[in-house]
């Protein structure tokens, strides 16, 4: 299972890994091996790709596409009160400065020796941050761009402040009206199309990102011929709040790598974005709001939510997410969504991966017990291969 296997009537993914199962790299390298994984994400220097490359795996790099120092602070992105705002570590992607170090931190990979670099961190602030960050940015950069783009970034800044105060004085009722109203993506875009401003704003954060995503390719292209290059991205229902155009990035990318986490308290965990966007409508019950912004998102079936009771999204959201972003994308770059490998329910999870019909599944490891449950997914994967 170390490339993408044919069985009858269906085609297998790749299985791709971020980080190790142990602490002994090469113990960790054959123990993935065994168990069907063919590409690797890990290594900060080119003697880890070495490794990774020699237990006959294919290496790849993960890098922290915007990351500057907290203390920085003229790097951060400003929110809609010029406030500096820190988040995931990063800077504003607009900032000359932002860009240059991420450049620089490519050319230094690119001579590694990776068969690829994947992008995290790639984006706008989400709204797990809160309303403040994710109403950002407003720096004199953004305001260069936006004017570049042919975008006023002070009238759509003040088209934002509007929209968040009425967000944050609405009433239960507005709420239910809203949420009786959207069921379905389409309902939501023409809601938004509405407001040209919000348009605006949204299509400039999707531009600084291709643009950015542009000259790390121009960069790879020139210092290492032939290196991969993929991202890290929100699902496609969030992924048009942080700067994530699929159609845009895949010009430049060769592989898309969804983030379809229903499970943690964190970045790109669904739960969690969902109730940081449902907290620009702070007035309204806290019940309410999740429904209504899961409606905007598309998350919803049968008129229930798809909100469990709990922190978590139904498996079902996998499915959806990874049929949406298969849908959005060309076909030019490989779709690998990213599942959390310490969901309970993981093989459903990667089950549910399959009806998007994705070239590689990869998986994100926090807890304990990484072998023991990479080994249920290729229990699953075994039973794929031997199915009629």
């Amino acid at each position: 299972m170390n490339s993408t296997a044919s069985v009858p009537g269906r085609t297998l993914p790749r299985l791709w890994f971020h980080g190790l199962v142990c602490e002994d790299p090469a113990q960790s390298a054959a123990t993935l091996a065994r168990l069907g994984v063919s590409r690797l994400v890990h290594g900060r220097s080119a003697s880890d790709v070495f490794a990774t490359r020699a237990a006959g795996l294919e290496p790849w790099v993960c890098l922290g596409a915007l990351s500057v120092p907290r203390e920085d602070t003229h790097l951060h992105c400003r929110s809609l009160d010029g406030e500096p705002r820190y988040w995931f570590g990063s800077g504003c992607p607009s900032n000359p400065e932002v860009r240059k170090l991420l450049l620089e931190r490519v050319r230094e990979a690119a001579g590694w020796g990776a068969a690829g670099i994947l992008l995290d961190g790639i984006r706008f602030a989400s709204p797990y941050e809160g309303p403040d960050t994710l109403l950002t940015c407003t720096c004199r950069w953004c305001h260069a761009a936006a004017a570049d783009h042919g975008i006023s970034l002070g009238r759509v800044a003040t088209a934002l402040r509007e929209a968040r105060d009425r967000l944050a004085g609405a009433t239960d009722a507005e709420a239910g009206v809203l949420a009786a109203g959207l069921t379905a993506p389409f309902d939501t875009l023409a809601y938004l199309s509405g407001s040209e401003l919000l348009l605006q704003w949204l299509r400039f954060r999707s531009a600084i990102i291709a643009d950015a995503i542009a000259e790390v390719r121009a960069v790879i292209d020139a210092a290492a011929p032939g290196t991969s290059l993929g991202a890290y991205v929100f699902t496609p229902s969030l992924a048009p709040l942080v700067g994530q155009d699929y159609r845009l990035l895949e010009a430049n990318l060769d592989v898309v790598a969804p983030m379809v986490y229903r499970l943690g308290d964190g970045p790109a965990c669904l739960a969690p974005e969902i109730r940081g966007l449902a907290g620009l409508a702070r007035s309204i019950g806290p019940e309410l709001r999740e429904a209504t912004a899961l409606r905007l998102l598309g998350l919803s079936a049968g008129g229930r939510p798809g909100i469990q009771e709990g922190p978590e999204l139904a498996v079902d959201a996998v499915a959806i997410e990874v049929r949406r972003a298969r849908a959005r994308l060309r076909c030019r770059a490989e779709l690998v969504p990213v599942l959390w490998l310490d969901d309970p329910s993981v093989a459903s999870a990667v089950a549910a991966s399959l009806q998007g019909a994705p070239e590689g599944i990869s998986f994100f490891p926090t807890g304990d017990q990484r072998e023991q449950r990479l080994a249920q997914v290729a229990a699953y994967f075994e039973q794929c291969r031997l199915s009629p």
